[in-house]
């Protein structure tokens, strides 16, 4: 039996601004041509299927043609959707009726039974091999829950209990979760391994009961805490410049009736690139317009939807007006798309701030200050009042969780 595996596709997103309806067509043009050559059995599709609620409509149009073609041309391939934390219930409900008409089973919500018990058995989904019906597996599909990831033995007793009802055939379960064991990477930092934490699964010890575990939630495809049959599909767009290197794709699964697993990851080629000038670190005004240069010359008859994204980052004490306007002048002229311009503070200015603070000095500085003598340096300029309004506002609420945790301990 054959898997296809996706997941947080975010459709309605915008990239600082720019709508992405020509990205997500892209994409699922590319995602449809691997349904023809790959034939899946079934189409998973793991959370995050929009970005939230209030989609335009040539973001639903995309979608929904999509899905319309999906089914018409794999009429006997089981396609299973299952919400994320950013879709919406509510849209996803009223949706049913058309979902259901065109095959497509949707989890969105946990239900519960008569009496008001949870009803996992909703959740559970068999599908046949479309060339051998006789070979079976069962999907789990668990929507995204507070309560469950809440609940650290929730996923655990789920799992437990439909394999032991259903150990006859293996077993598939697609959660939109943060996973223990599984890697974020942070741009210029060392990459993030998730380990504790409240909303934190432990899925390691439950991997040997499931054949193969989807998830859907964090943007980096990959193999979660060094087990083959855990995975994340990744998203298929880069949703911030910190994602800009992140690989694309799904991923194909093959799965054996006794259980057994191979999975490869198909790569994919977003409509898109993001781009950072110089480089995170940041470079001269010189070293900016040097790179700026490269790119072609925009011409009357562009396809502007093919720019890619850039954010510039500029290491100069200062930046002068002239500096600004040339600048400025080179941007307009060239073939990107700039979101964002960012001064990154030259380390020695950086040092020279505190270099003749004692750690006493040190201790007694008020956060707030020093927020403010950061953004000073590094816009040239006074924090807006609202936004030290706004990070007031935080200091007074860690403050106060820091004396009631102080009470109970």
């Amino acid at each position: 039996m054959r898997l296809l595996h996706t997941a947080d596709w975010h459709i309605g997103h915008k990239f600082w601004g720019t709508g992405r309806v020509r990205e997500h067509e892209h994409f699922l043009k590319w995602l449809l041509q691997q349904t023809h050559s790959y034939r899946p059995d079934a189409f998973l599709v793991v959370g995050d299927v929009f970005n939230g609620a209030g989609l335009l409509p040539e973001e639903e149009r995309v979608f929904w043609d999509f899905m319309t073609q999906l089914t018409q041309d794999n009429p006997q391939m089981r396609v299973i959707m299952s919400a994320g934390n950013h879709d919406n219930a509510r849209y996803m409900e009223s949706s049913l009726p058309v979902f259901h008409r065109i095959g497509v089973q949707v989890r969105y919500q946990i239900p519960v039974n008569g009496r008001w018990e949870t009803d996992f058995e909703e959740l559970c989904i068999p599908v046949n091999a479309v060339d051998h019906p006789a070979e079976q597996a069962l999907v789990l599909a668990i929507p995204a829950d507070r309560n469950l990831v809440s609940d650290g033995q929730a996923y655990g007793t789920l799992m437990r209990d439909v394999a032991k009802r259903f150990s006859g055939m293996p077993l598939v379960v697609m959660a939109h979760v943060l996973a223990k064991g599984s890697r974020i990477p942070l741009t210029g930092k060392d990459d993030y391994i998730a380990e504790n934490g409240d909303n934190i699964v432990d899925f390691t010890s439950l991997s040997s009961k499931v054949s193969y575990m989807a998830l859907g939630h964090i943007h980096q495809a990959q193999e979660v805490a060094g087990k083959s049959n855990v995975w994340y599909a990744g998203s298929p767009l880069s949703l911030a410049f910190s994602e800009r290197d992140y690989s694309h794709g799904i991923n194909i699964v093959d799965l054996g009736q006794d259980g057994s697993v191979n999975v490869r990851m198909v790569e994919y080629e977003p409509l898109r690139k993001l781009l950072t000038i110089p480089s995170d670190a940041g470079g001269s005004f010189r070293e900016v317009m040097s790179q700026l240069s490269s790119f072609e010359k925009k011409s009357s008859g562009d396809d502007t939807a093919l720019y890619p994204y850039v954010e510039i980052k500029m290491r100069e004490a200062e930046i002068s007006p002239e500096m600004l306007e040339q600048l400025q002048t080179e941007l307009e002229g060239r073939r990107i798309k700039v979101c964002r311009m960012e001064k990154v503070m030259p380390e020695e200015t950086l040092k020279a701030c505190y270099a003749d603070l004692t750690p006493d000095d040190l201790q007694r500085l008020i956060p707030g200050a020093m927020v403010r003598e950061m953004y000073s340096q590094l816009y040239n300029g006074e924090m807006p009042e609202e936004i030290a309004r706004m990070l007031a506002e935080v200091k007074r609420t860690c403050e106060k969780a820091e004396r009631l945790y102080q009470g109970r301990v």
